[in-house]
């Protein structure tokens, strides 16, 4: 009997919009063969002109010199009669018209690429960032500063909010819900940085909290990390939002967490800004810290 072993969990997971990480959709389209390869060419400029396919821009007009994309497959039940209709010239085509499958938006990463491009030939500008995100291929050196500020949020059960440029600890902060149902660690973390810029809503740091006094940056937490030991609810990671802060890692998943368990809420389009989201950092520290707190 074979045995599968499961892979690794990765050190750290970044929390993508699905359009990144699904199988690239698919849409119908028609197909025809160039009968005389030397007419592919005025084939084409001629469908351009007359029926240019503006959803479908990121795929070749012609595959392998002699197959053409003709046009969309949806509301045509005779293509010949609808290129007839807009001035094609069908004596150009040889044999029968078919109907196929082709990517429906262009790929977002190498993978989705490589599935588009089975299907029909697809132009693809690959971004090296976004990659690196998909494969979740971080350097030792990033994980151990990463790593090194969750367990600093762990040992605090709650957030650490850092300066990533200067690497420093701007705020900290567990969570006070025994003061005040509002004061979730997130909250009052916002909160302390709030006041270091001359403003915040309650009361100044106990000993278990920490807060670089005197800071002068930039507008709340603007290109700042936010460490979280369990992941955002949607008051917090809303008022991460409105604090624009730039990226949020977290080690453990919640029940009413919205940043990839519920729904990924960093992701919505509605939303003026948006920031990037890790998950798993320390997941197995976190676990047991949890198991401890029952």
């Amino acid at each position: 009997m074979k045995f599968e072993i499961p892979a690794p969990r990765p050190r750290m997971e970044c929390v993508l919009d699905e359009t990144f990480t699904r199988d690239i959709p698919k849409v119908q389209v028609y197909i025809g063969k160039i009968a005389d390869r030397k007419n592919t060419s005025k084939s084409i400029v001629l469908l351009n002109a007359i029926h240019p396919v503006y959803n479908l821009q990121h795929l070749k007009r012609v595959r392998g010199g002699t197959e053409i994309l003709l046009c969309l497959a949806d509301g045509i039940d005779d293509p010949i009669e609808f290129l007839t209709n807009i001035g094609y010239n069908i004596a150009f085509l040889d044999e029968d018209i078919l109907k196929i499958d082709v990517a429906s938006e262009p790929p977002k990463t190498r993978k989705q690429f490589e599935q588009a491009n089975k299907l029909w030939p697809c132009n693809f500008h690959e971004d090296k960032y976004v990659e690196k995100l998909v494969n979740n291929t971080y350097s030792e050196k990033e994980m151990e500063v990463h790593e090194k500020w969750m367990r600093m949020a762990l040992e605090c059960h709650g957030v650490v909010i850092v300066d990533p440029k200067g690497g420093t600890c701007i705020a900290s902060s567990s969570s006070k819900l025994d003061e005040h149902p509002l004061q979730h660690s997130i909250m009052v973390a916002i909160d302390h940085v709030a006041r270091s810029q001359g403003g915040g809503a309650w009361g100044h740091p106990t000993v278990e909290e920490t807060l670089l006094k005197g800071h002068d940056g930039p507008y709340l937490c603007t290109d700042y990390y936010a460490y979280c030991f369990r992941e955002p609810c949607i008051m917090c990671a809303m008022a991460l939002v409105h604090s624009r802060v730039k990226k949020v890692f977290y080690s453990v998943p919640s029940k009413n967490g919205v940043l990839g368990t519920s729904l990924k809420l960093h992701v919505v389009k509605a939303l003026n800004h948006h920031y990037e989201v890790y998950k798993g950092v320390l997941y197995e520290e976190g676990v047991k810290l949890l198991e401890k707190d029952k």
